[in-house]
């Protein structure tokens, strides 16, 4: 029952980012409506069409998104900082460096170069996916290159899903096993799992996957927030030039990103893994995790007794005293009676 509770506590901070989503969402509705009260006296001739605008005016979907984001944001930091204990903040950039600083982005421009390429070979396998996934891009205004979507985008979606997903699902997940890529299959499954949507949940995954891996590391939240910044960038920004530009020439295009995207993966994902300050950060990681686990499924502490006419039985006293189990010899263990019968001899 101990590891199921422990598998169930994993979704602890998904569920806690739902209902954070539920209520700013709610919130923001409401108040969209009072304000249409106040402005024309109660229900208007177009107020059921200004309420089903509502569910595809893209400005007001992006500024939901980033309230729910910000909200989410200032509740993840202080449940991470008070109730796991993490007030040792360090210093970014010496817990990255300049060199791992490099390596992680040009490996998550690859990464997500890779994620360009599988999304266009579903497009051919499953177009009508593609084509329903592309319209809930738009209807929710993050494929676009406004202030709000790159708030929303580069700034608030790392910061707020790093501490939610590899922050608390993590510390969770490795509480429940104590083996590392299990512990990051969870958390990675979960953040695919909160983007509801199966295009977005598949990618997510894997892109959470490696994130994992990152943040493991580094033994930083930093480094993964880094990553995932990266990755958004390239996704909305990097990719976007890129196929905007490529007129007739799309499917070369996309062969030259991918193979781009195989270098950049397998160059610094090599030196990452050879940097130095990265193998003295994992090493700091692996002990802190050995220990969390430890802790987490320690025995519990052997109990008194308390019999029914008051005496207290200490824990050592419960321990069955078989004959067989008793020590021998010089190792023996006087009673009181042995002990007098010892003085009389």
């Amino acid at each position: 029952m101990k590891k199921v509770g422990q598998f169930l506590a994993c979704f602890l901070p998904f569920v806690i980012f739902l209902v954070i989503q539920f209520i700013v969402t709610l919130v923001v509705e409401v108040g969209v409506i009072v304000k249409y009260f106040a402005e024309n006296g109660g229900f208007g001739d177009d107020y059921l069409d200004f309420i089903i605008g509502l569910a595809t005016d893209t400005d007001f979907l992006l500024k939901v998104t980033v309230s729910f984001q910000i909200v989410a944001l200032i509740v993840g930091a202080i449940l991470y900082y008070f109730a796991f204990k993490e007030k040792n903040i360090e210093n970014p950039l010496k817990v990255v460096g300049g060199p791992g600083a490099l390596y992680i982005i040009c490996a998550f421009v690859g990464v997500e170069f890779f994620v360009g390429f599988l999304l266009q070979l579903l497009f051919v396998v499953a177009p009508e996916i593609m084509e329903s996934y592309q319209k809930l891009i738009e209807q929710s205004g993050l494929g676009d290159m406004t202030l709000f979507s790159t708030i929303a985008t580069l700034v608030m979606a790392p910061l707020a899903e790093e501490l939610y997903f590899r922050g608390m699902t993590f510390k969770f997940a490795r509480k429940f096993t104590s083996n590392f890529w299990v512990a990051n299959c969870i958390q990675a499954a979960i953040f695919g799992l909160a983007h509801m949507n199966l295009v977005q949940g598949v990618y997510a995954f894997v892109l959470g996957l490696t994130l994992g891996y990152i943040y493991k590391k580094f033994n930083s939240l930093y480094a993964s927030m880094l990553a995932h910044l990266t990755f958004n960038f390239a996704g909305t920004y990097i990719n976007n030039w890129v196929y905007g530009n490529a007129g007739d020439n799309e499917n070369m295009i996309m062969w030259i990103t991918t193979g781009i995207a195989v270098v950049l993966i397998v160059v610094f994902f090599f030196l990452i893994i050879n940097d130095k300050k990265a193998r003295e950060r994992e090493q700091l990681f692996d002990g802190r995790y050995r220990m969390e686990y430890a802790m987490a499924n320690a025995a519990p502490a052997p109990q008194p007794m308390y019999m029914p006419d008051g005496t207290v039985v200490p824990p050592v006293a419960q321990m069955p005293q078989d004959p067989n189990m008793m020590p021998q010899g010089n190792d023996a263990v006087f009673t009181g009676e042995n002990r007098n019968e010892n003085k009389e001899q």
